[in-house]
């Protein structure tokens, strides 16, 4: 990925600040941090313990389901349905219900 011109990969400047999170995985706990360190208005996870330590660090916080509801929001794709499906058949578990309530979002049936 530090190929893509685009992509930044960063480090952490404090390596102390992730032992307040020692219940997360490494990389989860560095996102979090780095997104405190430079102020980031928003960070994108999907663990449910992830989402509720940015938060209370006072970071918004988005999912991948989040993103692609923007997404259709602003254009860039038509539909959510497919996309939630396909990222089932790649392994991202999501509900039965989880997906319906997108889908609601989204104004799709």
């Amino acid at each position: 990925m530090s190929k893509i011109e685009w992509i930044k990969i960063d480090k952490i400047s404090n390596e102390k600040s992730l032992s307040y999170f020692l219940d997360l995985d490494k990389g989860e706990a560095e996102a979090i941090v780095l997104a405190t360190e430079r102020e980031a208005d928003l960070i994108i996870l999907d663990e449910s313990l992830g989402r509720f330590h940015a938060k209370h660090t006072g970071i918004k916080v988005t999912g991948t389901i989040g993103i692609l509801l923007k997404a259709k929001q602003l254009g860039y794709i038509s539909e959510l349905k497919p996309l939630l499906f396909e990222l089932r058949t790649k392994n991202v578990w999501l509900s039965d219900s989880f997906i319906e309530n997108a889908l609601k979002l989204a104004n799709e049936k």
